[in-house]
């Protein structure tokens, strides 16, 4: 906000200074209201709280980052040159550290009427899956109830009335579920509290994501600081606005190439007037037949009278 007034105040004329002024005092009083409105949607949304956990690995490494590039920025004395190449590099290898985050991936854990079904058969998700089935149908359980149990099988369950248990035994955590009419094993077919294990592979999974995200996060603050820098110095000579304009350019030529193939949804200019000629001659044969078999329905009317 003030690094804006103060732009405007250098770079802009005095004639139309309070009118950019005011366009920045209305955005910093609605982006507020905007914001507070927001909060009954976002309550409504669901939110995993293991990617809000993630949090307190990265809060950390981006403070010292931060700390870390203003030091090294003052003790050896860097140039905007130098903080521009310092900046477009740490960016490169963090993007590339954030890509090897996607290589850490686990498989969906198989709930029985949600990623496979109640025979264990993989399918893809939303499609043609049924949460109820036919060991379950009398037992009115409730569909949206998510309180999942581990089968025997290997199967999760949303609930272990969707098992089909009849029994129970324990309390809290240690609670076992037994005489599960959807669990199909060869002996005492029980359940217990908690999605199935995915693995080994799959928790080291999770703690190499969390190291990567951890770098990524202190080479990301690392180069802050350069990147203001240059920012700051690109704003003093005026540069944003050639920069600004220049952005513009791939959309020209995208609008060019757009112009010259037809759009996958645009016909034919000479289909279309066919079309139309089609569609009125079959109005107008429609009004005739109607017109004749209204003529015939008054001669009938005539003749018995």
């Amino acid at each position: 906000m003030p690094l804006g007034i103060s732009y405007i105040e250098d770079f802009s004329k005095s004639e139309n200074s309070p009118l950019y002024i005011g366009f920045i005092e209305t955005g910093a009083i609605i982006g507020p209201l905007i914001g507070l409105l927001l909060a009954s949607f976002c309550a409504n949304i669901y939110v995993d709280t293991g990617s809000v956990s993630t949090g307190i690995y990265n809060l950390p490494p981006i403070c010292i980052g931060y700390i870390a590039g203003g030091l090294i920025m003052k003790k050896f004395k860097i140039t905007v040159k130098q903080a521009a190449h310092i900046g477009c590099w740490l960016s490169v290898i963090e993007y590339l550290l954030y890509f090897l985050c996607f290589l850490a991936t686990c498989d969906n854990s198989p709930v029985a009427g949600i990623t496979t079904s109640y025979e264990g058969i993989q399918q893809d998700l939303y499609v043609g899956n049924k949460i109820l089935a036919d060991c379950n149908t009398d037992c009115n359980c409730p569909t949206k109830t998510w309180d999942p149990v581990c089968g025997d099988n290997g199967l999760s369950y949303m609930s272990a009335c969707l098992a089909g248990c009849e029994t129970s035994s324990g309390t809290g955590l240690n609670m076992v579920f037994q005489n599960c009419s959807c669990i199909r094993t060869s002996g005492n077919s029980s359940a217990v509290l908690g999605l199935c294990d995915k693995g080994h592979d799959c928790s080291m999974m999770l703690q190499y994501f969390l190291i990567l995200s951890t770098i990524s996060s202190f080479i990301y603050s690392l180069a802050a600081i350069p990147g203001y820098m240059v920012l700051l110095r690109h704003i003093y000579l005026g540069l944003p606005a050639a920069l600004r304009g220049s952005s513009f350019i791939p959309a020209f030529l995208i609008l060019i190439l757009l112009r010259k193939h037809h759009l996958p949804g645009e016909n034919d200019p000479s289909g279309t007037e066919l079309a139309v000629m089609k569609v009125t001659e079959k109005e107008k044969e429609c009004k005739d037949v109607h017109q004749n078999s209204k003529v015939l329905n008054d001669e009938e009317m005539k003749a018995k009278l």
